[in-house]
């Protein structure tokens, strides 16, 4: 089904007369339009029509959405000194008169949220309580953060598709970090010139318009702390008999990729090979484990299980995963591979599996795939670099001081 037909049948079920959000996952989410700078408001109506306010350099942005109407504002105005809430604002009275937008129940986005935008690396906070209470003065405000996030976790087979893209987009990344890895680089450097590849295959792919992303990498006993949502690269030198654990956010027109790979510098000895080996048995229970109908928590036992039974329990030091595809590291995403999670899986879903182990001191090992849950179980999005020999580096030759 359409996404604008699940928002219209959403608002019929909470008999609310318009959805408003003005973060940008939920802009996106609605109208399939990503904000480039976040000053943008999407509008759901109950009886189908969705809407768009967005800044006039946006415009061509927008234009691509499947929006029924999109009006246009200049964020500061030469004219006047005012705010950019305040010239959306008066956008938004404008798009209300126009198109005799009536409301007595309205759902809006109540929960702080924070989330990357494309063009700076700024966070977000949602303002939309502010301007509905002036907008509309009478109108009963419902909290839609359970319904929205309820949506976000079902993908439609549009957007899927959007998510395999940016997939590809990052496997290219990731195809080419094996190769610069040979080169002796710190771990800032590998991790630049990995980046340089999410933003640098437009001609690749004609139909994505925004493309880009972040990518760290944790070498040798750094690469034990990498079990933390802070990754970060450092100047260490990568070195032969090395653990390397890449961590990449990539997008493609607001739909994300989390993708991790670890690689091994040379040849690699018998503890070492143990690691991999416990992780790629791990990560097969859990895409065992996964179908519609199947508990989030029991993909989360699979995967545990398998590293509690080689001594490796301890050193699994996160959930095994959680949902994807809106966000970049959105750790409470449908579904939440918890082991305490009470989310079930169900077709549609789209979910970031990573297995990983963390020894302090020493290393870690860390691989994080994109999974489609089908009717017929899972879909990896992310199945390359798929097994030791993918993700063994040639030892590196010493570059010049």
């Amino acid at each position: 089904m359409a996404r604008d037909e699940l928002i219209r049948r959403a608002l019929e079920n909470t008999n609310w007369d318009l959805l408003v959000c003005t973060m940008p996952s939920n802009v996106l989410l609605l109208s399939g339009y990503w904000p480039a700078v976040g000053y943008s408001i999407a509008l759901a109506t109950r009886d189908g029509r969705i809407a768009l306010i967005v800044p006039e350099d946006e415009d061509e942005l927008a234009e691509q959405s499947w929006a029924d109407e999109v009006i246009t504002y200049q964020p500061l105005p030469l004219e006047r000194a005012i705010t950019v809430e305040e010239s959306a604002f008066e956008a938004f009275i404008r798009m209300k008169r126009d198109l005799t937008i009536t409301a007595d129940r309205i759902g809006f986005e109540q929960t702080d949220s924070f989330e990357p935008t494309s063009y700076l690396p700024h966070l977000l906070r949602g303002n939309t309580l502010r301007l509905l209470r002036r907008i509309f003065p009478a109108a009963t405000l419902a909290p839609a953060d359970g319904l929205l996030a309820e949506m976000r976790s079902i993908k439609t087979v549009a957007e899927i598709q959007h998510i395999r893209t940016v997939c590809r987009i990052a496997e290219q990344a990731f195809q080419n970090a094996a190769r610069l890895l040979q080169g002796g680089l710190t771990e800032a450097q590998a991790a630049s010139a990995c980046r340089t590849f999410l933003g640098s295959c437009l001609g690749d792919f004609e139909h994505v318009k925004r493309c880009d992303g972040f990518i760290y990498c944790m070498s040798g006993a750094n690469s034990a702390k990498a079990f933390g949502p802070y990754a970060h690269s450092c100047s260490r030198r990568i070195e032969p008999g090395d653990l390397v654990t890449l961590r990449c956010h990539a997008y493609a027109d607001g739909y994300w990729a989390d993708i991790t790979r670890t690689y091994h510098i040379g040849p690699i000895d018998e503890h070492k090979q143990q690691l991999f080996e416990a992780i790629f048995a791990a990560r097969d229970a859990a895409l065992e484990a996964i179908r519609p109908g199947a508990k989030a928590a029991d993909i989360d036992r699979a995967a545990r299980s398998v590293l509690e039974s080689r001594g490796l329990g301890s050193a699994f030091k996160h959930p095994a995963g959680h949902g994807a595809g809106f966000g970049s590291a959105d750790y409470a995403a449908r579904p939440r591979l918890h082991p305490l999670s009470d989310d079930v899986l169900d077709t549609g879903m789209v979910l970031k599996l990573e297995p990983g182990v963390y020894l302090d001191g020493y290393g870690g090992v860390r691989k994080s795939d994109m999974v489609a849950v089908t009717a017929n179980g899972p879909e990896v999005l992310t199945r390359f670099q798929w097994t030791l020999g993918d993700l063994t580096v040639n030892a590196l030759q010493e570059l010049p001081d």
